[in-house]
C-alpha cells in the first residue's frame, strides 16, 4: 500500500509540473521504480511521458531503438515511421534527442565493457593494441602524435620514421640530442 501511495503522490506532483527528475530523488526513488509504475498503471505511463515531453510513439521508438543495438532504420520500421520522421524528431525535441543520446551511449559503454573484459579477463592483446591506441592517444598510444598547445590541437602522423633502418633512427636521435643542448 505503501509503494501505492508514494506512486499516487508522485504522480500528482509529476502532473503539476514539477521536474521529474527533482522528484526522483526527494522521494529517493531509482528508475526501477519509475519502470515498474510505467508498465502496472496506464495513466501514469500517460502522465510520465508528458512530464519527460516525449510522446508515445517516439518512446516505442526509443524501445526499439535500444532493442536493435541504436539502428536507426530497424528501429524506424519497428514503429513503422519513415526515417525523415525520426530525425525531425531529434531536430526539434531536446526531450526525444537527449533519449536517443543516452541509448547510444549506453551501449557504447556496454561494448567498452565488453572489450575491456575481452582484454583484462581474457588477455586479448590484439584488442588490448587497438583498445590503446583508440583510446588512450594522450598517453601516447596509437598511430598519431596529439600535441597541444597555444588553445590549438593539432595532430599528425607518427610513423614518419617507420621506414628508416636503424642507423637512420640513431642519426635521428643524435640529431635531436645535438639539438636538444
Amino acid at each position: 500500500m505503501h509503494k501505492h501511495r508514494t506512486r499516487k503522490i508522485f504522480q500528482r506532483r509529476m502532473n503539476e509540473g514539477l521536474n521529474i527528475f527533482d522528484l526522483i530523488d526527494s522521494f529517493s526513488l531509482d528508475y526501477s521504480d519509475i519502470e515498474i509504475w510505467v508498465s502496472d498503471d496506464r495513466s501514469f505511463y500517460l502522465d510520465y511521458l508528458k512530464a519527460i515531453d516525449i510522446t508515445e510513439k517516439q518512446d516505442n521508438f526509443i524501445k526499439a531503438y535500444k532493442r536493435h543495438l541504436c539502428n536507426v532504420s530497424k528501429a524506424c520500421r519497428k514503429v513503422n515511421i519513415h526515417r525523415s520522421t525520426y530525425y525531425d524528431w531529434k531536430n526539434k525535441s531536446d526531450s526525444f534527442s537527449n533519449l536517443v543520446d543516452s541509448a547510444r551511449e549506453e551501449m557504447y559503454d556496454d561494448i567498452e565493457s565488453i572489450l575491456l573484459n575481452k582484454i583484462i579477463v581474457e588477455g586479448n592483446t590484439r584488442l588490448l593494441m587497438f583498445y590503446a591506441s583508440t583510446r588512450m592517444k594522450d598517453r601516447g598510444y596509437g598511430s598519431t602524435v596529439i600535441v597541444k598547445g597555444d588553445n590549438r590541437l593539432i595532430q599528425g602522423y607518427s610513423n614518419k620514421y617507420s621506414g628508416m633502418t636503424i642507423e637512420q633512427l640513431d642519426s635521428k636521435i643524435s640529431e635531436l640530442q645535438d639539438f636538444k643542448q
